[in-house]
């Protein structure tokens, strides 16, 4: 009786812990990879021959990131916590009339709450962060008229940030994860009359103010204490 018992109550045990088996309580440090979009708005050159033609962009780069943060199990399959992160989101290239390249470049400093919820009896988890982030985003013409130095304008301030997380625990220390970051800053079409300009005429850095919106996608490494 008391052998079926015990092993009752094991088996109770096993079955109440194995949803938070995975969770890992304490500090950890990442670091990501992948690739960003900075939200340029979509520049017609009207006053070029023919008119209405669309500038050349490439809106997107490589970016990469490192994190640190605390989580602690809250709940079963729950946890909960804070993390401090620096993103370099890569830059933002337009090319107008062939010869100014207009370079937008972002990279922010991301404070956030964490929450992850560990998929019961798999290694899976889906986890979610929401916070602020504190972006700088520098403007540069780095071609300009011939014998015109570059031109450069840097546009600060802080932004709320989220991020969507799937991850797959490798052990006790290691876990992999795919993100989604999206930085909610200012609609790219307000940007546009900045550049309704002739090559010829004097575009200085000063007509692009505000910062544009970001979003990035990552695969990610964390590294558990």
């Amino acid at each position: 009786m008391y052998k079926i018992l015990n092993k009752t109550l094991l088996c109770a045990a096993l079955c109440l812990t194995a949803g938070i088996a995975n969770a890992k309580d304490g500090a950890y440090v990442g670091v990501q990879g992948g690739y960003s979009w900075i939200q340029t708005p979509e520049i017609r050159d009207h006053k070029a021959a023919g008119g209405n033609n669309l500038v050349d962009h490439n809106r997107g780069d490589y970016a990469w990131g490192v994190n640190t943060g605390y989580e602690t199990s809250v709940a079963r399959n729950f946890s909960a916590g804070a993390e401090l992160a620096y993103n370099d989101d890569g830059n933002s290239t337009i090319t107008y009339a062939s010869y100014n390249t207009y370079t937008i470049s972002s990279n922010d400093i991301d404070l956030l709450l964490t929450a992850k919820y560990n998929l019961a009896s798999s290694p899976f988890y889906i986890g979610a962060k929401a916070g602020v982030a504190s972006v700088d985003q520098r403007y540069q013409i780095d071609k300009y008229v011939s014998g015109t130095p570059d031109q450069t304008r840097s546009n600060y301030g802080f932004r709320p940030v989220v991020d969507l997380t799937l991850g797959y625990n490798i052990n006790k220390n290691f876990d992999l994860y795919l993100g989604y970051k999206h930085i909610f800053a200012r609609d790219a079409d307000r940007t546009s009359e900045a550049f309704k300009k002739t090559p010829a005429d004097p575009v200085s850095p000063d007509v692009y103010r505000g910062i544009s919106t970001v979003d990035t996608a990552n695969l990610g490494l964390a590294y558990h204490f």
